[in-house]
């Protein structure tokens, strides 16, 4: 079995929650572990009901742990409130390098996954993120069968992005 869906083109990095103030700024709530990134971009893709806009940054500060963000294209408090909600994304090309043994999400969900047996567990359909360790939500529809995966050492054996699988070893207690 392989990922049931291609990798995404875009990636997002935040979303929108609100217009800030009444020359179009707005305020964003970073999705990313690079928040300082937003500094470094020129250009972001926000995506919208109506379909992708590309959009300049023309400012970004720090508010707490939201950014405020102003874009060349969007200069009034109702062109602003029309990006509520929206998510701001950039190309997936565009990420930065990880660590090794590091994974962005978009790069585990919809993987496969099997016991060090060979035996298939389901897809990943999320990844939680908790204070410790993440932990993979792993879901075989066609079973109706779910179960939660910390991703330790321990337990995910290996993650294969060449070969689009993922190799647990099931602790005991972990798949009842």
């Amino acid at each position: 079995m392989t990922r049931r869906k291609p990798l995404p083109t875009f990636v997002a990095v935040g979303r929108i929650t609100s217009p800030h103030g009444w020359r179009g700024a707005v305020r964003v709530e970073p999705h990313t572990d690079f928040p300082e990134r937003f500094r470094e971009l020129r250009t972001v893709h926000v995506a919208l009901p109506a379909g992708r806009r590309e959009l300049k940054i023309q400012e970004v500060k720090g508010q707490g742990r939201f950014l405020l963000v102003k874009f060349v294209e969007i200069n009034s408090l109702e062109e602003a409130e029309a990006l509520r909600g929206a998510w701001v994304e950039i190309p997936r090309g565009a990420t930065r390098p990880l660590p090794a043994d590091h994974y962005y999400v978009y790069e585990l969900i919809d993987l496969p996954v099997y016991t060090e047996e060979g035996a298939f567990l389901g897809y990943v359909e999320e990844v939680l993120r908790t204070g410790s360790n993440d932990v993979y939500l792993v879901r075989d529809q066609e079973q109706g069968k779910e179960i939660l995966l910390p991703a330790t050492k321990e337990v995910v054996r290996s993650v294969d992005l060449e070969k689009g699988e993922i190799r647990v070893r099931l602790l005991p207690g972990l798949g009842e």
